[in-house]
């Protein structure tokens, strides 16, 4: 995705990219998105989230990374996020979360769960396992 991609467009509250082949999240195609509630990523190419990657999307209630390559994600790649309540992170290669309570649903489902962050998911109202939870 080209930087300025979505230049003109500030006004959009959702977004599906899903299934474009979308390698990386990056602020700069997410340009001037400020109004976007929801975005959807699922089925693409992502292995890799920018830390600013989020940085004008502060509205963003719900984000769909599920079926990706993503394999961590932790407190300073969702930190922009502060709205956000949905996170769908199914079917990617995550192998350790390091994400402290900061929306309401998670879905986790079809990847390798590090037993010991699952004690930092307390706060969840909905937490989504199914698959693959490993003990240390």
């Amino acid at each position: 995705m080209s930087d300025g991609a979505f230049w003109g467009l500030s006004s959009i509250e959702e977004l599906s990219l899903d299934r474009n082949r979308v390698g990386e999240v990056t602020k700069g195609w997410l340009y001037e998105l400020r109004t976007l509630r929801s975005l959807g990523l699922s089925h693409n190419l992502v292995e890799y989230v920018a830390e600013d990657g989020w940085e004008f999307c502060e509205s963003l209630e719900e984000l769909d990374l599920g079926s990706n390559e993503l394999q961590l994600l932790d407190d300073s790649t969702l930190r922009d996020l502060p709205a956000l309540k949905t996170l769908r992170l199914n079917d990617n290669k995550v192998t350790l979360y390091k994400v402290q309570g900061f929306c309401v649903f998670l879905w986790v489902y079809n990847n390798e769960i590090w037993y010991g962050a699952l004690g930092i998911l307390s706060c969840f109202f909905h937490l989504g396992l199914r698959n693959e939870v490993y003990c240390t």
